[in-house]
């Protein structure tokens, strides 16, 4: 049961790469803690503006890669490959799906959990 839960949420999985790149937020994040302990929030507002313009850079690049990594368009051995097997559109690619998928609800939900800016309501989750 639970391999089949975390075979099911990897099909969408962010790349092993994205908790690198979610250091600089969290360092944002203590420096944010830091401004809030110390200085009662002094340029605190300019730190999240700059980490939220990190979390949306991201989030673009985890499209590309996503469309880069999975789409025939870019892999002419899978392409054809693709050409000359019975596939059809009916079902799935082999590698992996190029569309939006629930589990990818799921990881902008954990991606929106971390974003705690106070200026966007918690309606948007």
């Amino acid at each position: 049961m639970i391999r089949a839960a975390v075979r099911w949420l990897r099909i969408a999985a962010p790349p092993r790469w994205t908790p690198l790149a979610l250091l600089p937020i969290a360092v944002m994040e203590l420096i944010y803690g830091w401004l809030i302990w110390q200085w009662q929030g002094a340029g605190a507002a300019e730190l999240l503006e700059k980490r939220d313009n990190i979390w949306v850079f991201l989030a673009f690049i985890l499209g590309v890669q996503r469309v880069w990594e999975f789409h025939p368009l870019f892999h002419e051995d899978y392409r054809n490959w693709l050409r000359l097997t019975p596939w059809t559109s009916r079902s799935p690619l082999p590698v992996g799906p190029i569309h939006l998928l629930p589990q990818d609800a799921l990881w902008l939900g954990l991606a929106l959990l971390l974003w705690h800016d106070p200026g966007v309501s918690r309606l948007y989750l």
